[in-house]
């Protein structure tokens, strides 16, 4: 066999990106015949050592470069093994099947997130963000001019690209953004799991969360939506919702799935609000249907008779557009939104109360008391009537 003149050289091409970075090669050179393929890598050239080959403060890129070398090495070696003389070209394309064995990131999330709607320990509000990270995956490798992209060539670089697109061109906040990059690490790790690819591009991220005020109405917000008269009944009926979730602290979901059958009475005669599954957590709750919650149920009952449904609520989107125009109405000035009536229900109505926090925590259906304590910690009327209480018996 003749002598093998074999070389593997990895260089950053001249085009530049407008970001600055140069896309990072590889070549084969067999006997005076090269081969070359993208490493799907963008390097800031102040950062490349040409000498060495690689990257500098990149142990991930300078890894992968290692790894290529030895593979590509093991190519050559297995060919000169069956008494053959390999060509740069056949070494290159064996290397790129290797790779494209590989699932495809936007395949694997599909799948994943069909499995999510089947599968019943989930709930429908968790495969709607799957579904959003989905859309948004998509959106950011459209916006890179990619289809798709290999699972394993979904690197740390591409996770803090994707994290950067999220709060930039998709306009959302830390905590969203945090939300959405844990579910695609999620996705990873089953991946990991079943086989699919073997490292998982958010083993050394650092989530970024930020603590956010949750804002409610206070009891004298309350009576004025309570005691306003409304000028037309759309807008009276978006007021009675928001007010029966305000006494009983249910997601808009829950109200919206409640049926009068949703009403029971026990052996005391006491009413209760019964759901079989709560949307956001899949479990079962039950709470007590307070009495102006009750009004509010008993106004509507004849209605309810006929429609099978509780209480008339519209969509999320519609109804938070009619508490705008209810907030103006009664002078609200706050982003009036369906969800602050749960807050209001925690802080306002209980909290401020005196109901203790773990009655309070169940009554939300929290699974986590630490979850029903970010309410206790935003409400000074709360905290100074104990402090009022200390001072009496000090």
């Amino acid at each position: 066999m003749n002598k093998l003149s074999f070389t593997i050289k990895f260089y950053l091409l001249r085009t530049r990106e407008k970001n600055g970075t140069h896309p990072l090669y590889c070549r084969i050179n067999v006997n005076r015949k090269k081969a070359e393929f993208s490493m799907h890598e963008f390097v800031d050239p102040k950062k490349w050592i040409e000498e060495a080959e690689n990257v500098k403060g990149d142990p991930e890129l300078s890894t992968k470069i290692h790894s290529t070398h030895i593979e590509i090495r093991k190519i050559r070696d297995k060919i000169l093994e069956e008494d053959r003389v390999p060509t740069a070209k056949e070494i290159r394309d064996t290397f790129l099947r290797k790779e494209d064995k590989s699932v495809k990131l936007l395949d694997y999330v599909t799948s994943y997130t069909d499995q999510v709607d089947k599968l019943t320990e989930y709930s429908k509000s968790t495969w709607k963000k799957y579904q959003t990270v989905k859309r948004h995956l998509k959106a950011f490798l459209e916006l890179n001019s990619i289809s798709n992209i290999h699972m394993n060539r979904f690197n740390s670089v591409k996770v803090h690209e994707f994290e950067l697109y999220l709060k930039t061109e998709a306009r959302l906040s830390i905590n969203t953004v945090t939300k959405y990059l844990k579910i695609l690490k999620t996705i990873y790790n089953r991946a990991i799991q079943f086989g699919q690819t073997d490292k998982n591009p958010f083993d050394h991220f650092k989530f970024k969360h930020v603590r956010t005020n949750r804002e409610f109405l206070t009891q004298d917000e309350i009576n004025r939506l309570q005691e306003i008269k409304l000028p037309n009944e759309s807008l009276t009926r978006v007021r009675d919702m928001f007010l029966f979730s305000t006494y009983t602290g249910l997601r808009f979901t829950d109200v919206d799935a409640l049926t009068p059958k949703s009403i029971i009475t026990d052996q005391h005669g006491k009413n209760w609000i019964e759901i079989s599954t709560i949307q956001k957590t899949g479990d079962s709750h039950r709470t007590p249907l307070l009495d102006k919650a009750k009004v509010i149920v008993d106004k509507y009952h004849d209605e309810a008779l006929v429609t099978g449904k509780l209480l008339p609520l519209r969509s999320n989107q519609k109804v938070n557009a009619y508490l705008k125009v209810v907030a103006d109405l009664c002078g609200i000035e706050k982003h009036l939104t369906f969800h602050m009536a749960r807050h209001s229900f925690a802080t306002t109505i209980t909290l401020s109360n005196d109901v203790p926090i773990e009655v309070v925590s169940q009554m939300l259906g929290h699974k986590d008391i630490a979850t029903t304590q970010i309410y206790a910690k935003i409400t000074n009327q709360y905290m100074q009537g104990h402090a009022d209480k200390l001072n009496e018996i000090l």
